[in-house]
């Protein structure tokens, strides 16, 4: 089964990747140079090539993942609720807090991808166009001029990069906090259930494993979020090339 969805995640993302990619350049190629008169070679080229990419990442593993997150937590509640009701009043607090307390951050996070793409398609600008015009700029003596701005792009781009990833680890704080704090109550019910005699060993130990499986889509959530945000960040360049 989970080679099925992963096959079938790969798929559909080969397909949104290669369908949205033959669009824009279809779209370029009849709108002509003229179309992109004010954009820049190496933004483009960032756009069609990694912007594109990171659609893929979103849609084959995010949005099916996002799926998964949706449907079984919900019902490995119900299951820990039959065994021991206690422990599914701590349990479901916790998944909440873990799904919901990092969209607190969406729209700080989502300034500060902004902010990084921008530096990074002005790189790669910077840098394709430093390769394209190497004669020229060796025979103008202009090479440590251009070396200095590369430099200070790649300065930029570091300093949006650690910005983001600030943010990104306040988000990836929260779901921790919530996943081992949910955890350690259900942990803390099982154990006062156990001695209490309300519940069986066998009952004991189900409500241990499906404690921490409800977490473990959340976990994975959050991890195929950082692998497909890049996608969401270069929504407006590919927005853009599409109008």
């Amino acid at each position: 089964l989970g080679r099925a969805q992963r096959l079938t995640a790969v798929t559909a993302g080969a397909t949104v990747r290669i369908g949205l990619r033959d669009t824009l350049l279809e779209r370029l190629g009849a709108l002509g140079p003229t179309a992109i008169t004010g954009a820049r070679a190496g933004a483009v080229r960032a756009t069609l090539v990694d912007g594109v990419e990171g659609v893929d990442a979103y849609v084959s593993r995010y949005l099916p993942q996002a799926l998964i997150t949706c449907a079984v937590p919900p019902l490995l509640l119900v299951a820990v609720a039959l065994v021991e009701p206690y422990a599914a009043l701590a349990l479901g607090p916790a998944v909440l807090l873990a799904l919901l307390g990092p969209r607190w951050w969406d729209r700080l996070l989502a300034r500060r991808g902004k902010e990084h793409w921008d530096s990074y398609e002005a790189l790669a600008a910077d840098y394709l166009e430093a390769l394209q015009g190497m004669p020229t700029l060796r025979a103008t003596g202009a090479v440590g001029r251009v070396r200095e701005r590369l430099e200070r792009r790649s300065a930029a781009l570091h300093r949006a990069t650690v910005a983001k990833l600030r943010v990104s680890l306040v988000d990836t704080g929260l779901t921790d906090l919530a996943v081992q704090g949910g955890t350690a109550a259900a942990v803390l019910v099982a154990c006062s259930s156990a001695a209490t005699g309300r519940t069986a060993a066998t009952g004991t130990y189900l409500l241990l494993l499906l404690a921490s499986e409800c977490f473990r889509p959340v976990r994975d959530l959050s991890r195929e979020w950082h692998a497909g945000y890049l996608g969401v960040s270069a929504a407006d360049g590919i927005a853009g090339l599409r109008t």
